[in-house]
């Protein structure tokens, strides 16, 4: 969000803006660091967990970088923080799906399903598609 000062409330929304955006900060770098520490090799949903809370990391690094940029010209910051927004809430959204997809397969008791092969194949579309959605 960019203060605007013919915009009423405009500091106000300014400054909850840029609050929360550290917050969400602090709280994705202390999850990760947490799935991290608890993580083991095998663990394909903790691994998707910890996808989601990188991808709401650089969501909230896109939140703050968007509170030092001037909204009268475009420069090279406006585009890496769009490019970062973008793909990160597309690859949040992609691996919670990932993780109804894994509590799917644990409800119906399918022995076939192979959580290692799974998470790769989940970052490799991730990936693609964010490399897609970017350059298109």
């Amino acid at each position: 969000m960019i203060w605007h000062p013919e915009i009423q409330d405009s500091v106000f929304l300014y400054v909850l803006d840029l609050a929360i955006s550290c917050i969400s900060f602090i709280a994705s770098f202390l999850m990760c660091i947490y799935c991290i520490r608890t993580m083991s090799t095998k663990s394909a949903p903790l691994k998707l967990i910890l996808a989601i809370a990188i991808s709401d990391f650089v969501f909230s690094v896109s939140n703050i970088m968007s509170a030092f940029e001037d909204s009268q010209k475009i420069t090279t910051l406006c585009y890496v923080e769009a490019i970062l927004r973008v793909s990160s809430f597309i690859l949040s959204i992609f691996f919670t799906t990932c993780i109804g997809v894994l509590c799917y397969q644990a409800c119906s008791f399918s022995n076939t399903f192979n959580q290692r092969n799974f998470f790769k194949a989940a970052l490799a579309i991730a990936f693609t598609i964010t490399f897609l959605y970017v350059t298109r």
